[in-house]
């Protein structure tokens, strides 16, 4: 018999870890995921260490919200980093979301950066080397991983709760009338329409953030 295919990998990730009862990563206080040495780890309760893959390649993890599953980049080669996701109740082996080189608006993007769940667990956002001054956010669904491009921007956070649960915090470069250009943050649907302004920097974000929770 060979391999699963894709489609039944990737069903497996999302559905079996919802019947499983014997063992679960929010049952054992897993709480955030981390990388060591290359290797994607998640942090349980008691500050001991899940070990999830062992490529010596991996890095920038995020843990889904259920705490069912960790996304991260995965170098492909020296030039070339790829998104990956895997299961963290399960065991089963790491899968690529997102494949080196993407094609995107006719062109090809050998990098990745940055992967973070959307509060549902069911889309991953990521950035990629768009233009010499700004990078693009782009969202993949684990269902149907065909990546979309939401909008160019320099780095983004995933609003987790709150009135706009899912929407984009993102840092957009914009020219100004005057010669230059300014940085600020705008709140953005998961579709990348602009709701309005965050904030000029970080502390904005920030006090943003916490009116969220």
């Amino acid at each position: 018999m060979g391999r699963p295919s894709l489609f039944w990998r990737v069903l497996w990730l999302l559905v079996f870890p919802a019947v499983i009862t014997s063992w679960s990563a929010r049952g054992c206080g897993v709480s955030r995921a981390v990388d060591q040495n290359g290797n994607i780890f998640v942090v349980r309760s008691d500050g001991s260490l899940l070990q999830i893959t062992s490529s010596a390649v991996d890095s920038q993890p995020d843990l889904a919200p259920d705490g069912t599953k960790v996304v991260f980049v995965r170098k492909a080669n020296a030039s070339a980093s790829e998104v990956w996701i895997a299961s963290v109740e399960t065991g089963v082996s790491a899968l690529a979301l997102v494949k080196s080189p993407l094609e995107m608006n006719g062109r090809k993007f050998k990098q990745v950066f940055t992967p973070k769940f959307s509060p549902d667990g069911a889309a991953v956002y990521f950035l990629i080397p768009y233009a010499a001054t700004t990078q693009a956010i782009l969202k993949v669904s684990i269902a149907k991983p065909e990546p979309q491009f939401i909008v160019s921007a320099l780095n983004f956070r995933v609003v987790p709760a709150g009135q706009y649960r899912g929407d984009l915090v993102a840092q957009i470069r914009k020219p100004k009338l005057a010669p230059g250009y300014y940085e600020w943050y705008w709140l953005l649907t998961p579709e990348g329409k602009e709701v309005g302004v965050v904030g000029q920097d970080e502390g904005d974000v920030a006090l943003f953030m916490e009116q969220q929770e």
